[in-house]
């Protein structure tokens, strides 16, 4: 079998691994999707933290409530935030750099990323009685409509 020689396209086309492949579309070489598609660097970070909020669902719930009263868990939390909104920033940039944001507003686009992203609010649908497939089409319109205003995700 052959390799592909490193910056060929064939190196290019591999997927992603480690923490960005979470959060699908952060690559500093922006989507690799027409912009219109339903897998744009938006909606697959939203429907990758939604999978993944779900699958861990379990343990996050018990890790989040104790998260005010042992340090431990609150560091965990914390770090666990911090990747997160390191990854959405990158997201941003990109967006920002691509001109597909509705406004220039880089940090408002931060800050409604992370809360369509975080677990509570996967939490708050959730209890809300809404399905993953439910919670990740809302969350994505939700996205398209405060972020790219008719400009990306769909």
């Amino acid at each position: 079998m052959r390799t592909a020689r490193p910056g060929s396209r064939a190196a290019r086309k591999r997927p992603a691994s480690g923490s960005r492949a979470r959060y699908a579309g952060c690559s500093p070489k922006g989507p690799s999707t027409p912009p219109r598609s339903n897998t744009s660097p938006t909606n697959k970070t939203i429907a990758n933290s939604i999978r993944f909020w779900s699958s861990e669902d379990a343990v996050l719930h018990q890790l989040y409530g104790v998260a005010a009263i042992d340090p431990a868990a609150q560091n965990l939390v914390d770090r666990q935030r911090n990747d997160r909104r390191g990854e959405l920033e990158r997201l941003v940039s990109n967006l920002h750099r691509t001109r597909r944001l509705r406004d220039r507003t880089t940090n408002r686009a931060l800050n409604l990323l992370l809360v369509l992203t975080s677990y509570e609010t996967f939490r708050e649908l959730r209890e809300a009685g809404l399905s993953d497939r439910q919670l990740t089409a809302t969350l994505q319109q939700a996205a398209h409509d405060l972020l790219l205003g008719g400009r990306g995700s769909r």
